[in-house]
């Protein structure tokens, strides 16, 4: 019976053709071997047939299913090792096999069955905790092999499995692949060892993306047992390449005057199955079939659980997570302030006077103004703002004393260094306050002595003068020189949610805010790229897991610990910063995980197209970074900016959360105040999630 039938197969890459129409067949049972150089398109054939890879024409069928049409239903009937080291080296053995036998749909006492078989096949039973990376090649060989089978497929896909081994293992893993053989399980292997060639049944030979020759070890051998061997000595080979086996730089030898390979073959033909066998490789084939319907929720759990265990042991991933936002967080909100204390304050006092004085004094007691010279011209404060020795200076003019006392208006002139724009701004509105503070002060007290003077100069006005004769009216005396009361507009301020006026209470939700997004970005974005890089991609991508289960898998451990680590920063600056906490936590955390969400779905999006870790993170960096300090409203006021930018800050996530967290954690709000925000960061995580799936799929099934 045919297990793998391939008819005139192609796979270009834009000009290039790296397989051209190539056709052959592999019974059921059958070491079929398939060899080639590097670059000969051996690699890029099995992918196809693993349905890695999409053919661009052809057909393909493995084990009755079309590649092209199918490919999800072939990996439920298949087992594949890459060329590459796949498993995950932070993993435990145990840990392998049991994320391995998860995404293949095995649980219960087939997966511990499974795991035994696996277990004793490759030699490592007492090694089950043992971490993969600190296994010989030769152990990691067949650690990879019993992955790839655990799920008991009828078709095997071995890429150049032995690559890096040395000999004794290569000879002991040939063992392993002719056991499966006798098993019934169809084996197709590529490589270059010319040796190993003489332990499969029949042998391809591809060259340059074509099909040089088909048969049997022996056969091939008495085929090209006449031909001359060209043997060219060069130091130009790509030339050399071009010449005619006959020129005159070539020297021809026979092979039989020469040293022949040794005819090791175990069989020559394929081997003829008995009943028993036909029968077994039905049932593995029937029943790895069933297998594979486990639950899409049971293989993201599994890839759940795999993540976590690598977390586990990157100490740096979790470092970088749960405590490196949390200095961020005390760096940022500590050295970011934009409350100006401190200010260095100089005096010329032209006046002297009582009044004067209690004008500077409220200056210097108001917790602001550091008073650093006493000066008596002009010059002499304006060479001290020059050396940045005062920032500010305050002058007070003659007879300001006598004015105030006799209700008079009077002016002072406070001098600022505009050098930086925002810190002139602060130091100007400082000013003005105590100026108007001070101010009513004085008022009041020219108000209480205008009464307390007035009915002794009325009693004096009396005796002075007789009081009017009835006859002429009531009149109504004003002593002579006193000041009309005052009556003064008076204007009292109240602020909400922030009394003190503490920057600290305004930028904390924005930092929160920006550690959120650049760790969910980032650490999502990289875990995913991370699996490409190692090789691991291809090898889960070969189990009957979807896009949709993996990327759930991945997500679900660096949203907990995404969540984890924006409540820890919210405690941390609770504690440290006087954050107030006046909204309901349930409110705060539907609000964070929305946002999470979104973050970790920019983080996929990212994955999607970035090759390399170092790209993702630079992508990652760009796209969160810039865009939360910068558009967010967290440090630059949006009504601020320009129609266009303010446009553009409609797509920033951080934007609608941080109207979100400051609503909930310093106003206090109920949700109707700003479900807008909300519903704006559930729109744009569907939005960047459906992107990133559809990026995502699109990689899964074409290769990437």
């Amino acid at each position: 019976m045919v297990a793998i039938e391939v008819k005139d197969l192609t796979r270009t890459f834009g000009a290039f053709t790296a397989v051209d129409h190539i056709s052959f067949s592999v019974n059921v049972g059958e070491i079929f071997g398939f060899l080639g150089a590097n670059g000969a398109g051996k690699s890029t054939t099995i992918r196809m047939l693993c349905g890695l890879l999409k053919p661009t024409s052809g057909t393909a069928i493995v084990d009755g299913v079309d590649v092209a049409g199918n490919p999800e239903a072939v990996k439920t009937r298949i087992g594949y090792m890459s060329q590459r080291f796949s498993l995950y080296e932070p993993l435990t053995v145990d840990q392998n096999i049991r994320f391995f036998g998860g995404i293949y749909g095995l649980s219960g006492d087939a997966l511990e069955r499974r795991r035994a078989f696996v277990l004793d096949m490759a030699g490592l039973k007492g090694r089950e905790n043992t971490l993969t990376r600190d296994l010989a090649g030769g152990w990691r060989q067949r650690l990879a092999l019993g992955c790839a089978i655990l799920h008991e497929p009828g078709i095997v896909f071995l890429d150049e499995p032995t690559g890096g081994v040395d000999p004794l293992s290569r000879r002991n893993f040939w063992d392993l692949i002719g056991g499966l053989s006798r098993g019934g399980v169809t084996v197709l292997v590529t490589t270059h060892y010319l040796d190993e060639a003489e332990h499969c049944h029949r042998i391809a030979i591809i060259h340059a993306g074509k099909l040089a020759a088909l048969g049997t070890a022996s056969s091939l051998k008495d085929r090209f047992a006449e031909r001359p061997i060209v043997e060219i000595a060069t130091d130009r080979p790509v030339e050399a390449m071009q010449v005619t086996p006959y020129s005159r730089r070539a020297r021809s030898t026979s092979p039989r005057s020469g040293r022949r390979l040794p005819n090791r073959a175990r069989q020559s033909t394929p081997p003829r199955l008995s009943r028993r066998h036909l029968k077994m490789s039905f049932w593995m084939s029937w029943r790895s079939r069933d297998r594979h319907e486990g639950s899409d929720m049971h293989k993201a759990v599994a890839v759940a659980k795999k993540e976590l265990h690598q977390i586990a042991r990157d100490k740096r991933t979790l470092l970088i997570l749960l405590f490196v936002p949390a200095m961020f967080l005390l760096l940022y909100g500590y050295a970011l302030n934009f409350d100006v204390r401190h200010i260095a304050l100089a005096v010329e006092d032209r006046d002297r006077s009582v009044s004067s004085r209690e004008l500077v004094s409220a200056f210097v007691n108001s917790g602001y103004f550091d008073l650093v010279a006493d000066v008596t011209s002009d010059a002499e404060f304006e060479r001290l703002i020059d050396r940045n020795e005062a920032r500010a200076a305050l002058v007070i003019p003659s007879g300001f004393g006598s004015d105030v006392l006799n209700g008079r208006s009077t002016s002072v002139q406070i001098i600022v260094d505009g050098e930086n724009a925002n810190a002139a701004t602060t130091v100007v509105a400082y000013a003005q306050v105590i100026v108007s503070e001070v101010s009513a002060e004085f008022e009041q007290d020219v108000t209480l002595s205008a009464r307390n003077i007035a009915p002794a100069l009325a009693g004096a006005s009396t005796q002075a003068r007789p009081s009017a004769s009835p006859r002429s009216g009531s009149s109504r005396s004003t002593p002579a020189g006193s000041p009309a009361p005052a009556m003064p507009l008076i204007l009292e301020t109240q602020v909400w949610y922030n009394p003190q006026l503490r920057s600290t209470l305004f930028l904390v939700p924005g930092l929160i805010a920006y550690i959120s997004m650049i760790t969910a970005v980032i650490s999502t974005a990289l875990s995913i790229v991370r699996e490409k890089e190692r090789g691991t991609m291809e090898q889960v991508r070969m189990a009957p897991v979807g896009a949709a289960s993996f990327v759930l898998g991945k997500s679900i451990p660096y949203l907990v610990l995404s969540f984890t680590s924006a409540v820890l920063i919210i405690i941390v600056a609770m504690a440290l910063f006087d954050l107030p906490m006046r909204g309901s936590w349930a409110t705060l955390s539907l609000a964070i995980g929305l946002f999470l969400v979104g973050a970790q779905a920019q983080g996929l999006l990212v994955s999607s197209v970035a090759p390399t870790q170092q790209v993702a993170f630079q992508l990652a960096l760009l796209s969160s970074f810039l865009p939360t300090f910068i558009l967010s409203g967290f440090i630059f006021p949006i009504s601020s900016m320009p129609a266009v930018v303010q446009v553009i800050t409609r797509i920033i996530p951080a934007r609608y959360f941080l109207v979100a967290l400051r609503s909930i954690v310093l106003k206090g709000a109920p949700i109707q105040a700003f479900w807008h925000s909300l519903m704006a960061l559930a729109i744009f995580a569907t939005v960047a999630l459906g992107l990133a799936a559809v990026r995502l799929r699109r990689a899964w099934r074409v290769g990437g």
